[in-house]
């Protein structure tokens, strides 16, 4: 779609009129006009795409102030139009025309109490990504080898990316700083659980205490393994990495490696309380999986490409222990305890980090915030034209995900 303020017949005859001076027509017919000298290049304002709305979305959306209804006044749309065409930054995001327009309509303080939010931040890195010419390191620089496929066996335990700028900032915030464990690896698919995402509930399993001779209940933490729900006749998945519990072959291990991750039943976790070979807080329970489907040409992500671009880093066996020792620390979510969650859950992810891994973010720093484009290194550490670093606003959309899709509230602050 291209608009143009063009006047003449030729212009005219093949243009829709919008409002009074501003037109659109297509992209070939712009180029046409160009092309037979009735128009310049700069005479017009190409958008790829457009917005759209089903019969009368547009109107419950202003009705719930989704939008602000602005008088058009074409001589100020043509002026912002040509000042986006010369000025504009693309990784600004268009927001100094809305505070512009906001001020017009008399609502400067509501434009103003929204700078520098977590919102607009993360428009500019969404504007960064998708409309800027040049994005760099947009993508997880590879820590893995070529072979990693080959060594993500059933019972891996890998990390999310420690790089600075995360794969997993506009999408798939779970991922960030997460811990999965891979269950299964076959042609079809590969099946995995996220370990680090206590639920805002817990899972009771009633006990009997064989000296006492009474019964008891217990409650674990469920965790959320993932978007895809087992079936309803299957059990949560219960995990435990005990050395005890290995020895008297409580579980079995994941791959069929002694020293991995071990998985159980509900009926032989019960036994090992009742004959109290282990406490119900030396286990993990999760509920749903995560699911990489292969050979789907629609398919968003393939797991083996995200290991081997360093969208996910393998877990050194040795650090394993350390990692449990800190997921276990996680309780069932709530509104009080959700950022000493996160951080134990972060604490396990950093447990995890092997020596062949690069610094984690949280151990780098730059003194100088980049601004332009030939200050590579500051402009990929901080969010555009901000002191704000990416890897902040990372651990800000990971906190912002938990809380929304795992208490159900938008923002807790």
């Amino acid at each position: 779609v291209c608009l143009h303020s063009l006047k003449s017949p030729e212009a005219t005859k093949s243009s829709v009129e919008i409002v009074k001076n501003i037109k659109w027509t297509s992209f070939d017919v712009a180029k046409t006009l160009v092309n037979v000298g009735l128009a310049k290049p700069s005479d017009f304002s190409v958008f790829a795409g457009y917005v759209g709305w089903g019969p009368g979305e547009l109107t419950s959306e202003i009705h719930d102030n989704a939008w602000y209804m602005v008088a058009t006044d074409s001589n100020t749309l043509l002026k912002e139009l040509a000042r986006q065409n010369t000025a504009a930054d693309p990784r600004e995001a268009g927001l100094e025309t809305w505070e512009y327009i906001m001020k017009m309509i008399g609502r400067e303080v509501t434009a103003r109490t929204s700078v520098g939010t977590f919102d607009d931040y993360m428009l500019k890195e969404w504007a960064r990504k998708y409309l800027s010419q040049r994005t760099m390191n947009d993508t997880a620089k590879s820590v893995n080898s070529a072979d990693s496929r080959k060594k993500c066996v059933p019972g891996t335990l890998l990390r999310g990316s420690s790089v600075r700028r995360s794969p997993f900032l506009l999408s798939n915030q779970e991922f960030h700083k997460s811990l999965v464990l891979i269950l299964s690896d076959d042609e079809d698919a590969t099946i995995g659980v996220m370990l680090n995402h206590p639920a805002a509930k817990g899972l009771q399993m009633e006990v009997k205490d064989t000296r006492m001779n009474i019964n008891y209940v217990l409650t674990a933490p469920l965790r959320v393994g993932g978007d895809y729900v087992l079936e309803e006749s299957e059990s949560p998945i219960w995990l435990h990495n005990s050395p005890k519990l290995r020895g008297a072959q409580v579980g079995t291990p994941i791959g069929g490696c002694w020293e991995h991750i071990w998985q159980c039943t509900y009926e032989e976790v019960a036994v090992a309380l009742t004959d109290n070979l282990a406490k119900l807080d030396e286990f993990l329970v999760i509920s749903g999986i995560t699911l990489w489907p292969k050979g789907d040409i629609d398919a968003e992500e393939n797991f083996g490409e995200m290991l081997e671009d360093g969208s996910f880093e393998i877990v050194p066996s040795s650090c394993v222990e350390s990692v449990w020792k800190s997921l276990l620390k996680q309780r069932v979510l709530t509104e009080r305890n959700i950022q000493q969650n996160i951080d134990y859950g972060i604490e396990a992810w950093s447990a995890g980090k092997g020596d062949s891994l690069e610094n984690d973010d949280d151990n780098f720093d730059i003194h100088s915030i980049g601004m332009g484009y030939e200050e590579e290194e500051e402009e990929d550490s901080f969010v555009f034209n901000t002191d704000v670093k990416v890897a902040k606003l990372s651990d800000d959309a990971l906190r912002v995900w938990v809380s929304s899709c795992l208490l159900g509230i938008a923002d807790i602050g």
